[in-house]
């Protein structure tokens, strides 16, 4: 685990869903982050998929408004001490890439993608993904009084 990574992109994180950063100044701060830590990868890649490279926009409101309550799951995650326990996986598809393979390997490479998610979403609770349960979500959320609105 990265704490200060982790600390760093949370921060990031907060400010960016709140639509006080732009989509540049997020970038800067995520690739100046250590990427080590699995749950800034994969939330990195979560978060690419809400915005167009390249635009210096904020977030639009109503994906922040949208998006709010599960930012808030990770920035209590990447404040927790918790270590990322899902196993690895790709949430991030390609389009692009996906459907020529499809038509290369006659559909394969589709059900292979959806054997692969469905196994993943066997390791845990995706519900309260990065968590892996509801209840290390609830001890987590128990630990930090930020979580409960009390700072």
């Amino acid at each position: 685990m990265d704490r200060e990574a982790r600390r760093t992109f949370a921060i990031a994180l907060r400010k960016f869903f709140a639509r006080l950063t732009t989509q540049n100044q997020f970038e800067e701060v995520a690739y100046a982050v250590s990427w080590q830590d699995p749950a800034v990868q994969y939330m990195l890649n979560c978060v690419w998929t809400l915005y167009s490279d390249g635009r210096p926009e904020r977030l639009d409101r109503q994906v922040c408004d949208a998006w709010r309550p599960e930012v808030a799951r990770w920035v209590l995650f990447l404040h927790s001490d918790l270590e990322y326990s899902w196993p690895p996986g790709n949430n991030f598809r390609c389009p692009l890439i996906d459907w020529p393979l499809n038509l290369l390997t006659l559909g394969w490479w589709e059900r292979r993608e959806r054997e692969r998610v469905a196994a993943w979403e066997r390791s845990g609770d995706v519900n309260v993904w990065p968590f892996l349960s509801s209840d290390e979500l609830a001890a987590a959320a128990k630990d930090h009084p930020f979580a409960a609105g009390s700072s």
